[in-house]
């Protein structure tokens, strides 16, 4: 994450990756007592950059800019232009927004850097390797890049730091490299810059390496032992002094967050107990907060302010701004005046976030900007965030992508649609796949391709039905190509009447991740969605840039999306012309709906967020939502049920919801009276259900142990052996009782 400069200030933003600023984030849940606080280095969410004449706003998936009276000067999509922008600047004439190749890592970052008038048209786009962070000041666009002499990324949130420039009206070609005038310094047009040893010039003066911002957390008790192992000398004078003045009293641990400004350091303290460090702080935990200032000429600090329970939020020379249980407060260093800035009601969370210039709250109704000046703050924007009231009762569930099922495991793949069950078996014998519905009937068989002129064979990665024909992914490898980069993956279709799989769509390059369940391609309205990841992001599952191909593979297009969806991703449901999606957010989880046709987002509920606050596929059927443990009526989207013994492979029909407890229990839930009961006893792997079966899928476990085993001990195995065990698989009424045994689970090459 990186941070912005601007004319006329310094802006940290987010559009898609966000960047760096003094950040505060205050999480206060309803769930429990105790009131939680998190000071990070963090974004505004809000605010993505501003110069004299002009601020611009992300609202949902577009870029907003506005003139200083507040009039709307432009507002687009980015994404129609080919950016996702993670760092935005204003010029005179143009903007600029940079995006970073995902490809690239930390220490080696390519990236795209466009230009745009004030109409958001397209200028100029250019490539730039190993680039960092871009600034704009006085018709100059600075750029500083990852090199060889930078031992640490400098974060200055007064200014900026760079080694390259141009003229704006130039841009595009080549780039200046910033030289020495005299004595360290030098001016580019009407900006000082200063020479940092560490070869880079910065608007910020050379503080001994000072890298511009410290956020740390040690223990009080062992606070000596930590200043010896600081290495930077300015960031171990500055701990020196002040460890002669804090009275450190009871407190078992300091979170300490300082920043540069000129020659003088402004720094905050936040006293805690606790035997860990921790994120998020409980403030009745909070023994005091200290606010100080450094002048690194003399070398000498000044306590401007010690309070007892409150969290600081900021230190200016001026005043300083700390939190309360229900306020924000800023006490004026000159006069010791305190007045109340906001009243803030205790929502289930609510996050601050701070820099120099802007102080934003947010996840409370409406949200607010408030503008920093160095004697006072003010409302700039107030946003009402309010989920909307979207009809989920209208929602028609028939019309449903369905995913890819992750088939390393062929015994893992099992589906309902049209209220009949499908499941995969791999006859070794004929070296094809079987493909059968209910109670064992056969519906066709298939084999995968094979190079033989290389002798390599092709592997079954993921598996689904859609309308009335099967789909698979598969994958190989390209013998002409690097080690690294000689995946085949490729979209086919199953032709029943040949049992062979004729290719769609090459995905090579798409690099399609899953998560042992679902592999991460939804077929939606005769289209595959999918994300175009690099194969790093595969890795990880984090989001990459949305694609969809037409379900013959004549067509692929970009498609738009969302900081929100961004975050869910790649975890979409696609329903009735909707995307549906869940974001996580400490304490609560929003869900949304962006609409395909109008591209439009709204936040409709939010909900407590799970013990694990992992991320998951929001889920409808007639009656219910379901997130997590949580379901939730459709009709009034108030809770219905909460899952107190479990929240996995939950599933329903018309009358009941069933799923499996952390025993692996099967539980039947009545739609109608609430009744939970333990149905059946013995652990199922996974539970499918239609209107008038219960399908069970449950371990062998001497079969799949000397499977594992096998893959273990010898690499073919590895590739192959999991397609010849299978799981038993049972038919059970819906009172949980076996009525059938279709399917004995063994491992071995024949059926």
């Amino acid at each position: 994450m990186k941070k912005i400069m601007v004319l006329g200030g310094t802006i940290l933003g987010t559009f898609i990756v966000s960047l760096i600023v003094f950040g505060v984030v205050t999480i206060f849940s309803n769930l429990s007592s105790a009131n939680n606080m998190q000071l990070c280095y963090g974004d505004l969410h809000y605010v993505l950059a501003e110069n004299d004449e002009y601020i611009s706003y992300q609202e949902r998936n577009r870029v907003i800019i506005k003139d200083r009276n507040g009039g709307q000067v432009v507002s687009f999509d980015p994404q129609k232009k080919e950016i996702w922008p993670d760092q935005m600047v204003l010029g005179k004439e143009h903007f600029y927004m940079l995006e970073w190749d995902d490809t690239t890592t930390e220490t080696f970052r390519d990236a795209i850097i466009m230009q745009f008038d004030y109409n958001a048209n397209v200028k100029k786009r250019i490539k730039v390797q190993k680039a960092s962070c871009i600034a704009c000041k006085d018709g100059y666009l600075f750029l500083g890049k990852i090199e060889k002499t930078l031992e640490m990324e400098p974060n200055y949130l007064k200014g900026f730091w760079a080694q390259y420039y141009i003229e704006e009206e130039k841009f595009g070609d080549k780039w200046n490299i910033i030289e020495n005038q005299s004595d360290k310094k030098t001016k580019i047009g009407n900006t000082s810059l200063y020479y940092h040893d560490a070869g880079y010039f910065s608007t910020e003066p050379d503080l001994n390496g000072y890298c511009g911002t410290v956020l740390e957390d040690f223990s009080v008790k062992d606070r000596e032992k930590y200043l010896i192992s600081i290495e930077n000398k300015r960031v171990k004078e500055n701990l020196q002094l002040l460890l002669k003045k804090v009275n450190w009293g009871n407190a078992d641990r300091c979170q300490w967050q300082e920043y540069q400004k000129g020659t003088n350091i402004y720094g905050i303290c936040n006293l805690y107990n606790s035997n860990t460090e921790l994120e998020k702080l409980p403030i009745d935990e909070v023994k005091q907060a200290v606010f100080y200032w450094i002048d690194c000429v003399d070398n000498t600090i000044k306590i401007l302010k010690q309070c007892n329970d409150t969290c600081a939020v900021l230190c200016t020379e001026k005043y300083i701004l700390y939190e309360t249980e229900n306020a924000l407060i800023k006490y004026d260093v000159i006069s010791g005046k305190s007045k109340n800035v906001l009243s803030i009601e205790k929502p289930m969370e609510q996050m601050i976030y701070v820099d120099d210039d802007f102080l934003e709250i947010t996840n409370i109704n409406p949200e607010y900007v408030l503008r920093l000046d160095e004697t006072d703050c003010e409302i700039l924007e107030e946003i009402n965030n309010k989920p909307i009231n979207q009809d989920c009762s209208r929602l028609n569930t028939i019309d449903t992508g369905v995913y890819f099922y992750d088939t390393t495991w062929i015994t893992n793949y099992s589906q309902v649609e049209g209220n009949h069950y499908y499941w995969l078996r791999y006859d070794a014998n004929a070296g094809k796949y079987i493909i059968y519905q209910d109670n064992r009937v056969k519906i066709g068989k298939f084999e995968l391709p094979y190079q033989f002129e290389d002798d390599i064979p092709y592997f079954l990665d993921g598996f689904t039905k859609y309308g009335s024909d099967f789909y698979a992914i598969i994958s190989s490898m390209d013998t002409e190509k690097e080690d690294d980069d000689n995946q085949i993956q490729q979209l086919a279709k199953v032709n029943l009447k040949k049992e062979n799989l004729e290719i769609i769509y090459d995905v090579s390059n798409e690099h399609i991740a899953g998560d042992g369940e679902k592999l991460f391609c939804c077929i939606y309205k005769d289209y595959f969605y999918l994300d175009s990841r690099t194969k790093w992001q595969s890795y990880d599952k984090r989001a990459g840039k949305p694609i969809r191909i037409d379900i013959k593979g004549k067509t692929m297009e970009k498609l738009s999306t969302t900081t929100n969806m961004k975050k869910a991703s790649p975890y979409l449901s696609y329903i009735n012309d909707k995307i549906f999606y869940a974001v996580n957010e400490g304490e609560k989880t929003s869900l949304f709906s962006y609409d395909l046709k109008e591209k439009k987002e709204q936040c409709f509920l939010k909900l407590p967020a799970g013990e694990n606050n992992k991320t998951e596929f929001v889920r409808f059927d007639k009656d219910f939502i379901y997130y997590g443990k949580y379901i939730i009526s459709r009709k009034d989207k108030k809770t219905f049920h909460v899952l107190k013994s479990g929240d996995k492979n939950v599933i329903s029909n018309e009358k009941y919801v069933f799923y499996l407890d952390k025993t692996n229990k099967i539980h039947r839930l009545d739609k109608q009276n609430k009744h939970d009961i333990i149905i059946r006893k013995k652990p199922a792997t996974e539970i499918l259900c239609t209107e008038k079966k219960l399908f069970a899928r449950v371990r062998n476990k001497k079969a799949y142990t000397k499977c594992v085993r096998d893959a273990a001990d010898a690499d073919e195995f590895a590739d192959s052996g999991e397609d010849f065990y299978s799981d038993n698989l049972y038919c059970l009424d819906l009172r949980g009782r076996e009525e059938n045994k279709i399917w004995k689970g063994s491992y071995k090459w024949t059926n």
